[in-house]
């Protein structure tokens, strides 16, 4: 049986791993939103739920009617 020590430990490892794993996307995230900034009268960026290879999962979905989702 594990002791209370043993659990605490799990947990904060289960924590870091998280936190870690925010960081991550969020780090992502931030580089998607430098990388795609807009300038004058071009369009607005289409952004994805998961940064840089949504858009790839979602046109292997979707396939050509992706394209119309776009506008």
């Amino acid at each position: 049986m594990m002791d209370l020590s043993s659990w605490y430990d799990l947990l904060c490892l289960i924590a870091t791993g998280g936190m870690s794993i925010a960081l991550f996307f969020g780090i992502l995230r931030l580089l998607e939103y430098i990388v795609c900034s807009t300038y004058g009268k071009e369009p607005r960026p289409v952004y994805s739920r998961i940064p840089f290879i949504g858009h790839a999962l979602s046109l292997v979905r979707h396939g050509v009617s992706f394209y119309e989702k776009l506008q």
